[in-house]
């Protein structure tokens, strides 16, 4: 009796099992496959992939490249500006050649500007600095009525000896103030140093260039420029006689 109920058992379970099966097998997808069209496979040309390539607008995954600095630019600009008058068939080396060419020139067009007194007397030998020939030999600074002396020079229109005659009455004061030593063979380099541990160093060194610009300029003072210098003269030796 227990044999047949065991056997039922496993009857009704292959039973299942095989509907199971049937109802799988009936939802399986068929895939048709159709033989009769053709794949047409496409090749991008290698010039399209180059120009995408070189695109800025399509730098997604690259590193962009440094921004241009100025001296490139300036290089850029003049190079561009040559071209159109000169042949473009010159070497990279011409305008690197060129153009430090101008820099160099820039360079000492700026540093004449500067310093052309200083330069114009090292050429003629004739530096207030180094050489004392604005005092004449029978001159004693301290028996000279500058005044009078600097009036007559006006009232004749001799401008030039009327600012030479102003920057000795500016030594003089110094001298009266114990500022420096007046000595007939110093030169001005030497009140300069004189001056060193006095405020008064840098406006006294302005004041001996404008004078050496006026006195070893080769230039002819008119009544203006002579009223500009005297201006600062005064102002000289006003801070001298206030220090």
């Amino acid at each position: 009796m227990l044999n047949v109920q065991l056997l039922l058992r496993y009857l009704i379970l292959l039973c299942l099992l095989s509907l199971k099966l049937s109802v799988f097998s009936n939802d399986t997808l068929k895939v048709k496959i159709d033989s009769s069209s053709t794949i047409d496979v496409k090749k991008v040309a290698d010039e399209s992939i180059e120009k995408y390539t070189n695109d800025k607008e399509f730098l997604y995954d690259r590193i962009p490249p440094p921004a241009e600095s100025p001296w490139e630019a300036f290089k850029r600009w003049l190079n561009k500006l040559f071209n159109k008058y000169v042949s473009n068939n010159l070497p990279p080396i011409f305008w690197d050649i060129l153009i430090w060419t101008i820099v160099a020139a820039a360079l000492i067009l700026i540093i004449y500007r500067l310093f052309r007194h200083e330069i114009k007397s090292v050429f003629r030998g004739k530096s207030a600095t180094n050489k004392v020939d604005f005092i004449h030999k029978d001159e004693n600074i301290h028996e000279m009525d500058f005044n009078q002396l600097i009036n007559d020079a006006i009232t004749q229109k001799d401008y030039k000896n009327a600012i030479r005659l102003s920057y000795l009455k500016l030594l003089k004061t110094l001298t009266d103030e114990d500022l420096i030593t007046w000595k007939a063979d110093k030169t001005n380099l030497d009140y300069i140093s004189e001056l060193k541990q006095s405020p008064l160093q840098t406006p006294f060194k302005k004041t001996t260039v404008v004078f050496e610009h006026v006195w070893y300029g080769e230039f002819t003072i008119n009544e203006n420029h002579f009223d500009e210098t005297m201006l600062i003269f005064n102002d000289m030796h006003n801070k001298i006689t206030n220090h």
